[in-house]
């Protein structure tokens, strides 16, 4: 088998088992510190979510500047590593509940992000080439959010038989021994990774320069001054508002509809089963551009991203229609829905959500790694920066901002982002064609 393709299969792999621990962490957070909250009472841990989620990703997008002189330094497979290890400090906090505690590992798991996400994109770019970039990030991004779906059966099947309001003590403790034991087999999966065909030797991901942050913050500068990548970035952006919806704000709602739940009145224990849906979204979209990987890129990538803003605006108006407007802002619900809360569709917004997702992402990785293809440490931390720096701003305005508001942020820039992403798009192909063009000429010549 193709080595490359080994490589990125274990890439995904990696990254398959971490995330079941961070992702299914991040869709039972929520509820999770509402739990805890009701339990030991908000003056002795009174830890807000939407503060955590806020810090990991302002921490993420600041260190963005300096993550490819980090990857540079130490190469793709140790940073990988040791910032793989920040997302288990973070599972693992929560066995000792405290809130000054989850703010720290809040911002260091935000560091180890940015350097685990510009590595992550380097090796899967040095992993590919024109014609398998849209298969390998079809691939990866499939792996990669099986992680919704593992760790989101582990949670509904120990949680379906829950009664009462509150997740119980005895259940975030089994909880998260598990999901920090699944996370430590990602990082040593990472040890298997193996050198690219592209490089000479293992050292060559392993040290590959100095560790210049000035120069790695002016490459990023020089790339976002280009007219291409300033409009991409207006789809980064898009992409992180997106995230925190589907990664936390929709699955803490869905927790606070009682409603729900027509036998024992708690919606918690369909967080779970809401984070599978999203993840079958998710994996659903990535096997169908990885399997159409190579046509990607001679149709072009604009009808995928057309595709995910369409699925984007059904799931919204279907969350709109079905959701109370104060389900993000309050712990109780007390206002209605335009129409009875109905647990199917609340779970067909999920799988939306994930599909939409998968839409967005895996095109974003390809057109990098096809644009960039020579220096991709510095486009992936400006996809990353740009994503998580968003992010970070709709946490930030989550609790005080209601359902309805969120949404309609969330279509415009949709709309404001999938034409930006076409514009660049339509102009590569273009160039392309040109190219193809002169290069028929020369040979005729």
């Amino acid at each position: 088998m193709d080595r490359d393709l080994i490589n990125v299969f274990v890439l995904g792999l990696s990254f398959m088992f971490l995330f079941t621990a961070f992702q299914t962490n991040g869709f039972i957070q929520g509820p999770m510190i509402d739990s805890i909250n009701h339990e030991y009472g908000k003056d002795q841990y009174g830890a807000n979510t939407f503060v955590s989620m806020c810090l990991i990703y302002l921490i993420f997008s600041l260190v963005n500047w300096i993550a490819p002189a980090f990857v540079k330094l130490f190469g793709a497979r140790i940073s990988m590593i040791v910032s793989g290890i920040t997302y288990i400090l973070f599972v693992a906090n929560f066995l000792w509940p405290q809130a000054w505690l989850l703010y720290i590992v809040s911002m260091i798991v935000g560091f180890g992000a940015a350097i685990l996400w510009t590595a992550q994109g380097y090796y899967l770019t040095v992993c590919s080439t024109e014609k398998t970039i849209g298969r390998n990030s079809g691939l990866f991004w499939t792996l990669f959010q099986c992680s919704l779906l593992f760790g989101n059966i582990f949670v509904f099947v120990y949680f379906k038989d829950m009664t009462g309001e509150d997740i119980p003590h005895s259940t975030r403790t089994i909880t998260y021994i598990v999901l920090s034991i699944v996370g430590s087999i990602g990082i040593v999966t990472m040890f298997f990774l193996g050198s690219p065909k592209s490089l000479q030797s293992q050292e060559s991901i392993e040290s590959s320069g100095s560790f210049n942050i000035i120069e790695s913050i002016k490459e990023s500068f020089a790339l976002l001054s280009t007219r291409r990548m300033i409009l991409l970035c207006i789809t980064f952006w898009y992409t992180g508002i997106e995230l925190s919806f589907y990664s936390g704000v929709f699955t803490t709602a869905l927790g606070r509809i009682n409603s729900l739940d027509k036998d024992g009145g708690n919606a918690k224990k369909y967080v779970g089963l809401a984070g599978m849906l999203i993840g079958i979204g998710e994996i659903v979209g990535g096997l169908i551009f990885g399997i159409l990987g190579s046509k990607t890129v001679r149709w072009g990538r604009d009808p995928i991203i057309v595709l995910g803003y369409f699925i984007h605006m059904v799931s919204f108006l279907l969350i709109l229609i079905n959701f109370p407007p104060d389900s993000t802002i309050s712990e109780t619900v007390k206002k209605s829905a335009y129409i009875d809360p109905n647990l199917t569709i609340a779970l067909i917004s999920g799988f939306l959500l994930g599909f939409a997702d998968s839409c967005y992402c895996t095109q974003c990785m390809s057109i990098l790694g096809t644009l960039y293809a020579d220096n991709s440490a510095p486009a992936f931390a400006l996809f990353k920066f740009f994503q998580s720096i968003a992010c970070a701003c709709a946490f930030f305005y989550t609790p005080y901002f209601n359902l309805y508001i969120q949404l309609a942020i969330l279509a415009i820039f949709a709309s404001i982002g999938t034409l930006t992403f076409v514009i660049v798009e339509w102009k590569l192909r273009r160039d392309e064609h040109i190219n193809l063009n002169n290069d028929h000429r020369v040979h005729q010549s």
